[in-house]
């Protein structure tokens, strides 16, 4: 397992799902689980990445992009 700590201060909910995307491809080419430990807006989205981008659209993370 690899986990992944970011900060973005200011991430729109579709910069968050492109960084879910990646990961996604990441694990998929690795056969490895990641987990992601991402800091948005002072909120702290903690899990696997589909439910990061759950959680980011249930606390108005906005579509900036």
């Amino acid at each position: 397992m690899l986990t992944i700590k970011a900060k973005m201060p200011s991430a729109s909910l579709a910069e968050i799902k492109q960084l879910a995307k990646g990961i996604n491809e990441i694990e998929a080419s690795l056969c490895v689980n990641i987990y992601l430990l991402l800091e948005v807006n002072q909120m702290l989205l903690d899990g696997d990445v589909q439910n990061v981008v759950a959680v980011a659209t249930d606390c108005g993370v906005t579509n900036k992009g």
